[in-house]
C-alpha cells in the first residue's frame, strides 16, 4: 500500500470485529443438546448497525450486518446487507446513503450532509423484513493536545531504534467526559529504491507510515472519573525508525556513491477524539468482554443503542494536531 492510500484508510472510521456478536448469539447454542426445542425460543437474525459521526470526519459511513440466529450454521465472516434503506437525519434535513461495493458500508461525502456540534441526530436502517432506529449527540467541544513528548527506546530487534511517544491533553471541567486517541507517523529515510515504472535502482527518500495504536488490539479509551479538570495522559506508542546506516551503492546506471540513510521522523499526525457517551460504552464492553483466554471469564453483554436491532450509533469531535519535524 503506497503513502496516499494508507493514510485515506486511516480515515475510515475505526473499525470492530463483528466476532463478538456472533459469539454472544451464539454462545447458548449448547442448550439445544439439554434443553427440550419446543421449550427454547425461536431468536431470529436482527440487523446490526455500526456508525460514528463526526464534524470533522471526510465521509459518513454506516456498517450494516446481520446477526446469525440462535440456532443454524455458524459463520465468522460478517453477513452484509446491501439492500437497506438508510436514511440520516437533523435539524436541518435528512439525506439517504446508498451502499458503496467498494467498502461493503453506506458511505457519502460529509459535504452532502454536515454533521454540527451539539445537535442530535437519528438514523433508520430497513430492509425488506425489518426495521430498527437509533439516536445520538455529537459532543460539544473539540479538545486538542496539549503536550507531548518523545525519546528513543531499543527497537524490536538490535540495534534497530523506536520512538516512544507520549501525548496528554486537558479534561473539560465540571461534566462527565470519554475520550480517546488515534493517530498516524511519518518516518522517512535514504534508500535505494526500485521504480516499477523505469524498473531501476535509484537512490531517493523512502517513507513509512505507521498508526500509532491498533485500536482494536488496544482499544484505547479513558474516562475523566476522578480526574474531572485534570490533564489526561495516553499509554505509550512505539514508532519504529528506519534502520541507519551508511555505505557504498551502485544504482542501475552503473553509478556508484555513498549514502547515508538518516533516519527521521518526518510528520506526527495526533487526534483526540471527544466520545460521546453510547461510543464509549460500547467500546468499553467490547474491551471488558475480551477475556484473553480466561475459562473462567464470565460473559458480558455488549452495550447496545439500536432500537430493534443490535449494534452502536455514536458520535464524537476529533482536535487534530500535525506535528512536523
Amino acid at each position: 500500500m503506497d503513502l496516499k492510500r494508507a493514510i485515506q484508510a486511516f480515515f475510515k472510521p475505526i473499525k470492530s470485529c463483528p466476532l463478538f456478536l456472533v459469539l454472544f448469539l451464539t454462545s447458548c447454542d449448547g442448550l439445544v443438546k439439554v434443553v427440550d426445542p419446543d421449550k427454547v425460543p425461536d431468536i431470529a437474525s436482527k440487523l446490526v448497525v455500526e456508525s460514528y459521526i463526526s464534524p470533522q470526519s471526510p465521509t459518513i459511513e454506516v456498517k450494516v450486518t446481520e446477526s446469525l440466529p440462535l440456532y443454524g450454521d455458524h459463520k465468522i465472516d460478517p453477513i452484509y446487507i446491501k439492500n437497506a434503506v438508510v436514511i440520516l437525519s437533523g435539524e436541518s434535513g435528512q439525506v439517504r446513503i446508498p451502499y458503496d461495493d467498494s467498502t461493503s458500508r453506506y458511505v457519502i461525502d460529509s459535504s452532502l450532509f454536515r454533521i454540527e456540534s451539539g445537535k442530535i441526530y437519528k438514523i433508520t436502517v430497513s430492509d425488506d423484513k425489518r426495521s430498527v432506529k437509533a439516536t445520538t449527540r455529537v459532543p460539544d467541544k473539540v479538545v486538542l493536545l496539549k503536550n507531548y513528548r518523545i525519546d528513543t527506546v531499543p527497537g524490536e530487534f538490535e540495534p534497530l531504534l523506536a520512538a516512544r511517544l507520549r501525548c496528554s491533553w486537558d479534561d473539560i471541567k465540571g461534566e462527565a467526559n470519554y475520550y480517546s486517541m488515534r493517530g498516524y507517523a511519518i518516518t522517512e529515510s535514504t534508500e535505494l529504491n526500485y521504480d516499477y515504472q523505469t524498473k531501476k535502482w535509484k537512490a531517493g527518500p523512502r517513507t513509512v507510515f505507521t498508526l500509532l495504536y491498533d485500536f482494536i488490539k488496544d482499544i484505547i479509551i479513558l474516562s475523566d472519573k476522578n480526574q474531572d479538570g485534570l490533564t489526561l495522559t495516553t499509554p505509550q506508542s512505539i514508532i519504529p525508525l528506519p534502520f541507519d546506516h551508511s555505505g557504498k551503492v551502485t544504482d542501475s546506471d552503473g553509478n556508484e556513491y555513498i549514502i547515508d540513510s538518516d533516519p527521521r521522523i518526518k510528520q506526527i499526525h495526533v487526534e483526540i477524539l471527544h466520545l460521546n457517551e453510547s461510543y464509549y460504552k460500547f467500546y468499553q464492553t467490547l474491551r471488558d468482554s475480551d477475556n484473553r483466554g480466561n475459562p473462567f471469564a464470565e460473559p458480558l453483554l455488549i452495550y447496545n443503542n439500536i432500537e430493534g436491532g443490535l449494534g452502536c450509533f455514536g458520535a464524537y469531535t476529533a482536535g487534530i494536531t500535525e506535528l512536523t519535524f
